[in-house]
């Protein structure tokens, strides 16, 4: 199983989402991500400094349903280079914590663009509802599991703007149920 503590650990819904900080419902409601170019996008996720994210262990999606569809007419996945923060990232790690920076990799840019061309040409026509999200679907880690895996999620549209928070879970493990939560205890990989 290489799911890590749930399938999305970010998860920004263009029409809501319930664990949004006030800041982060005030970046979603101001980013367009029809129109952001892709290559300036980027999150950053914030875990226990036990867990390890690497380059495709995060993915991007993006998708886009119309009134008339219940599935989406657009549905794209990207790969997310993965690095660690520098600390120069606006972003204040908490004690134990570990801040990963996540852009869409540089194959992917011109799918990326692709798709956004193609939700555009669909809002024109009608009305719909477009998701964006990211996921993280495996990483590792360099020691025990903690016994609390808190997350803090981040996004900014500019390479020069300040990452804004977008959410805060004091414990993702109390999202899942015991058997989830057991087996990923017995499952993830070690580094």
């Amino acid at each position: 199983m290489r799911k890590l503590l749930a399938t999305s650990l970010l998860t920004v819904s263009l029409t809501a989402c319930s664990s949004l900080t006030p800041a982060g419902m005030r970046a979603v409601a101001g980013l367009d991500p029809i129109e952001t170019d892709p290559a300036r996008l980027t999150a950053a996720i914030g875990v226990d400094e036990a867990f390890r994210l690497r380059t495709g262990d995060a993915k991007l999606s993006i998708s886009y349903r119309t009134d008339k569809t219940s599935a989406p007419v657009v549905s794209e996945e990207f790969k997310l280079v993965i690095s660690a923060s520098t600390g120069t990232d606006s972003i204040e790690p908490h004690a134990g914590e570990a801040i990963f920076i996540a852009r869409i990799a540089e194959e992917d840019l011109a799918r990326a663009r692709d798709a956004q061309s193609r939700i555009r040409t669909l809002k024109l026509a009608g009305v719909g509802t477009g998701e964006l999200s990211v996921g993280v679907s495996s990483g590792c880690l360099t020691k025990a599991m903690p016994d609390k895996v808190p997350l803090r999620t981040y996004i900014r549209s500019e390479e020069a703007a300040k990452f804004v928070q977008l959410t805060e879970i004091d414990n993702i493990l109390d999202m899942l149920t015991q058997e989830q939560v057991k087996k990923i205890r017995q499952e993830f990989p070690a580094c």
